[in-house]
């Protein structure tokens, strides 16, 4: 069986709350990414088995404001899309919904979290990695209602104020490099902060190879110690994590391999933000990997992980 962790749909309540905020959005929330409809065609060309779907950066909101009622409706009914979308070919489709991390009620969070979890297709929980709002690491209660429902956090990079600094203006690099910096700094600060300690059956799903954190891992230890943690982030990445493959760079792989093995390695095409989903099974069958661990890459990982 081959899984593809990491699908975007953006159903049309995420979609109109996004642009109305941001209309530079729309660029890239567009096409593909806004149907279903030869989604399975594609699963087929490529081989894929099963994709897990989850809404696309920046999410339904990037800033909930003053109308959090609002702001709650708004993601409560773009889940609801979203799930609807799967249910149109269960045999198919599983699907990652979002929470409210917003809300500075982490109660929002978990009611909505107990509203959508019975879902049969369910298989995890996108938390955007916002680097001006509430921090993620500060949401406890929320991780902790998580993973007593056995569900995955994938930190999945927001395109948010980030990405829109001075800095990374022109030449795409808000999309190439800040959203790299955006996931990498969140799942940092929740491995130092001690949280996966306090919480210690929370798994998190890092994509895009961990972002940067495999290729810094060392000088994370070397500056940054173990933090408020028991261990450092090398330790984090190895026991309490799980990566998916979307980079398309052999030496990124092999770094990722060796820094916390195949076996907590997933595909992730990222479609269809990065072209064909063909693309991502192939970059995984013709690397230098050993058979065995290409097997558990392309499925066998995802498996054991409850995402099928």
């Amino acid at each position: 069986m081959i899984v593809d962790t990491h699908q975007h749909y953006a159903p049309p309540t995420m979609l109109a709350a996004a642009v109305a905020e941001r209309p530079e959005v729309h660029g890239y929330l567009g096409g593909e990414v806004t149907t279903l409809d030869d989604r399975v065609g594609e699963l087929d060309r490529a081989g894929v088995d099963v994709a897990v779907l989850s809404m696309p950066p920046p999410g339904p909101l990037l800033d909930p404001g003053d109308d959090l009622p609002r702001y709650r409706e708004l993601l409560s009914r773009a889940n609801d899309e979203l799930l609807a979308g799967a249910d149109r070919r269960p045999d198919r489709f599983r699907a990652m919904v979002c929470l409210p991390f917003g809300d500075p009620d982490p109660q929002a969070c978990v009611t909505e979290l107990e509203r959508v979890r019975d879902h049969p297709l369910v298989r995890g929980v996108v938390a955007f990695a916002n680097t001006t709002g509430p921090a993620l690491d500060a949401a406890e209660p929320v991780h902790q209602a998580i993973a007593s429902y056995g569900l995955p956090l994938q930190v999945h990079p927001q395109f948010g104020d980030l990405a829109h600094h001075a800095i990374f203006d022109g030449f795409t690099l808000g999309g190439s490099l800040a959203m790299m910096l955006e996931s990498s700094a969140v799942v940092a600060r929740m491995m130092l902060s001690g949280l996966l300690d306090r919480v210690p059956d929370l798994t998190l799903v890092v994509p895009h190879l961990g972002g940067v954190l495999p290729y810094v891992a060392q000088r994370l230890i070397d500056l940054s110690g173990t933090g408020q943690a028991r261990e450092d982030c090398a330790y984090y990445l190895r026991e309490r994590c799980l990566l998916d493959t979307c980079s398309f760079h052999p030496p990124a792989l092999r770094c990722a391999v060796e820094t916390v093995t195949a076996e907590k390695i997933m595909l992730g095409s990222d479609y269809p933000q990065r072209g064909r989903l063909a693309r991502a099974v192939d970059d995984i069958r013709t690397s230098t990997l050993r058979e065995n661990e290409r097997r558990a890459i392309l499925g066998g990982n995802a498996v054991r992980a409850g995402l099928t």
